[in-house]
Order: C-alpha cells, then sequence, then structure tokens
C-alpha cells in the first residue's frame, strides 16, 4: 500500500487524484494539505500546512501553490524514502532551479502544464 499526503486537496485536481486513490486498493490518502478545505467530510485529516502533518506517507502529491515548495522539499529531506511529484504550475526559475538541485538527492517528479504555440 502506498500512502500519500495530498497538497490542495480541496482544489479541482485535488479531488481528481481523491477519486483516482479512491477506486484503487494499492494506494490511499492518509492526509491533506489545503488552506481553503479543512476536511468537508474528507476520509483524510486536512492540515493548513505540511509541517502539521503527522501521518507518515511514502509520497506526496502536489498540485498546490508554488509557494509550498520549500516545504515539500523539506518534509522529503527530513523524512528519508518519502518522494514528491510536483504538478503545481507557476513555479518561478529559481523555484525550478531549486527542483533541479534538490532532485540530486531526493525522488522527485516534476511535470507541469505545456503551452503549445503554433505560428501562422
Amino acid at each position: 500500500m502506498t500512502d500519500l499526503i495530498l497538497c490542495g486537496c480541496g482544489g479541482k485536481m485535488g479531488a481528481a487524484v481523491r477519486e483516482l486513490a479512491s477506486a484503487r486498493e494499492d494506494c490511499r490518502i492518509v492526509a491533506g494539505v489545503d488552506l481553503a478545505c479543512q476536511n468537508s467530510g474528507l476520509h483524510f485529516p486536512v492540515y493548513r500546512a505540511l509541517s502539521e502533518v503527522n501521518e507518515a506517507a511514502d509520497c506526496i502529491i502536489d498540485f498546490s501553490h508554488p509557494s509550498t515548495l520549500p516545504s515539500i522539499l523539506n518534509y522529503c529531506r527530513t523524512h528519508p524514502g518519502t518522494s514528491a511529484i510536483l504538478c503545481t504550475t507557476g513555479y518561478s526559475e529559481e523555484q525550478t532551479a531549486d527542483i533541479r538541485d534538490a532532485a540530486e538527492e531526493l525522488p522527485l517528479f516534476y511535470s507541469r502544464n505545456i503551452l503549445l504555440a503554433s505560428t501562422y
């Protein structure tokens, strides 16, 4: 069983991840992090900050806000073996460099929206 912490659990992508996880038998969300969603009937505890989470997890899935990046990287550093899937949009060039540097020591997967442009 893979235990997950879902950052941005109250948003649209958080809802999609919740639905996908609930349909699987090999993973479960053990905690959520969201400023706006305070456990509105969810089957896991929701915290306002990652630093408040008491549950252990194998992976953090992040669809929240670029400002949470330092806390996610810190959590992974202080909880060896915890990986992170970073899908938040809007990272600055400096934050992208931080992700690249952190990936040298941490199990990270980083994906972002891709804007496809065509020329006429």
